[in-house]
């Protein structure tokens, strides 16, 4: 694909050589990505228009599913101290404005990586730890205060031009500018996204819901009890949240009522009025900073031009009130990253990223309506209809918020399989005398073909073993007396669960597909090739798509 462009070549410099992946933004998506492929043996360019770390709050919730990708990245230690991982039996509530708890939902064990849920954390620390990565890394070099000016696409890679940054963020007037070839390009830019503009792709899914809230950061300055500690107090009069946001630190927001400017409400005095209604004064708590929000809910329709593709807010915007948006972004790119790093290395065809649209897509527009969803109850200030919203949750209970489990996209998964697209789980194992969770003891950020009956890889096929082979995937019996063993019995709940002998995992911890029996393995892995559009080398195959995992 040609675009036209009339900038002249830059003089020689260090960026000329050719990188297998430019991404566009060091925020925690833009980080993470490049630390993905970058442990995969890829070249990454890391261009951010700022130059330093943003100092103040942001993001504040780390899901299990987030921290088990993360730690992909190796920052699990320098990262620890600085999330607050909320213990087992920690409840988010829904508080009425009398104080009455109307729902509680308990949260599950952090440390399983099976749910949304997880800690709470400062966002500048984790852009620092993940930054220390990066820079460690030798494989990335990390260009701060330049800002994308332009781009052209070509068959095999991408010519990207560049310019110092002034102090608003954009292009210095009269500053030289720099350029690069790149395989590819990933927007991890943010709402305003200059990549998503240049690449021509609109935010063109809108769910039409707009909310402005005041955000407000603090840090404790005494021993006291937050109340909820967890939790979204509903109107009327006005609806707010109250969570831990990292370790000594806390976060309010206020939603502002028909009537209040943001520009308005963003004051100091206007900020501790509203703290004071929550019984929170300058004697609890230092205000670190504050700032006026319109939250919306949108996606991008189009995740990839050519070779340029976009992660994180870049591709979707989402309402805060499951705490998923940045989460998003982090799945996004571990879904995104083991597709480059296949296509990079010459193992699946170009269209193969394709499907990594089809995958994120629907499960950016579950988590988006499910927070509108959320959001239009907890928005409401009517009194007649918050009474009404308030006499439903009594009377049924059990009637609280969705469940959040959400499923990818399934086009580019085991065709018919009821279990596909859903997030793989892990539990604790002992290989010899080794002893921890699945991803430390046996391996992480592969495909990995789990059975409870045998050896899965004994099961496959020649050409389908060499393909599992080329895919660097990792074949293991896990059980109570297996050579991988379930310590606590996880595993074969699991299997129970779904009545399945095998479970094949993707990189991304979601499952692949499923086989009702050991024969199966064969052709559910044959089937994963020919979703990836691998060649077997099998002169005998039909390319016919298999029939036999039940």
């Amino acid at each position: 694909m040609e675009q036209n462009n009339d900038h002249p070549e830059p003089p020689g410099d260090s960026l000329a050589e050719p990188w297998d992946v430019l991404v566009v933004g060091a925020g925690p998506v833009g980080l993470t990505l490049s630390l993905l492929l970058a442990r995969n043996q890829h070249r990454v360019l890391v261009v951010e228009r700022w130059p330093a770390l943003y100092p103040l709050p942001r993001a504040v919730g780390l899901s299990n599913e987030a921290r088990r990708v993360l730690n992909l990245t190796g920052v699990t230690e320098p990262l620890e101290p600085h999330v607050l991982w909320e213990p087992e039996g920690t409840s988010l509530n829904y508080v009425a404005p009398d104080g009455e708890i109307l729902f509680s939902e308990t949260m599950p064990a952090p440390a399983r990586a099976e749910g949304p849920h997880g800690g709470t954390f400062n966002q500048p620390d984790l852009e620092a730890v993940l930054e220390a990565q990066v820079e460690a890394e030798p494989r990335i070099r990390l260009l701060r205060g330049h800002v994308v000016t332009d781009l052209q696409q070509h068959d095999d890679g991408v010519r990207v031009w560049f310019a110092p940054s002034d102090e608003n963020g954009g292009a210095r007037a009269g500053a030289a500018e720099l350029a690069c070839t790149a395989g590819f390009v990933v927007g991890c830019d943010g709402a305003s996204s200059t990549v998503r503009g240049l690449a021509g792709i609109a935010l063109d899914g809108d769910l039409e819901f707009s909310s402005d809230w005041l955000v407000v950061d603090l840090k404790p300055t005494v021993e006291r009890e937050w109340f909820p500690y967890f939790g979204q107090i509903l109107g009327p009069p006005r609806p707010v949240t109250s969570v831990p946001a990292g370790p000594g630190r806390r976060r309010y927001e206020f939603m502002l009522l028909p009537g209040e400017q943001k520009q308005d409400m963003a004051t100091d005095d206007t900020v501790w009025r509203m703290l004071a209604e929550r019984g929170v004064t300058p004697a609890d708590a230092e205000l670190v900073r504050y700032a006026a929000y319109s939250f919306r809910a949108c996606w991008a329709q189009r995740w990839r031009q050519g070779r340029v593709l976009l992660a994180g807010d870049a591709a979707h915007l989402m309402p805060p009130f499951l705490g998923q948006g940045m989460n998003s972004g982090i799945r996004d790119v571990a879904t995104l990253a083991w597709r480059l790093d296949l296509v990079l290395r010459g193992i699946v065809p170009l269209d193969t990223l394709d499907d990594y649209a089809g995958e994120r897509i629907p499960h950016v527009e579950q988590m988006i309506s499910t927070a509108v969803m959320i959001g239009n109850i907890l928005c409401m200030v009517d009194p007649e209809a918050c009474a009404e919203r308030d006499r439903a949750i009594r009377e049924n209970p059990g009637d609280g918020p969705p469940a959040m489990d959400w499923r990818m996209g399934t086009d580019s998964l085991a065709a018919g399989d009821a279990y596909s697209g859903r997030l793989g789980r892990q539990g604790l194992v002992r290989v010899g005398d080794q002893e921890g969770f699945f991803d430390d003891v046996c391996g992480m950020g592969a495909h990995v073909l789990l059975s409870r009956n045998g050896d899965p890889l004994a099961s496959l096929s020649a050409p389908v073993r060499e393909a599992w082979e080329r895919l660097g995937g990792i074949a293991v019996h896990v059980g109570p007396h297996a050579p991988v063993t379930d310590l606590e019995g996880g595993y074969a709940a699991w299997f129970d669960e779904w009545d399945r002998d095998v479970i094949l995992l993707r990189p991304d911890f979601h499952v692949f597909g499923t086989a009702g029996s050991l024969d199966g393995a064969d052709a559910l892995v044959r089937e994963l090739t020919q979703r990836l559009r691998m060649e077997l080398h099998d002169t005998a195959s039909t390319g016919a798509w298999p029939t036999a995992r039940n």
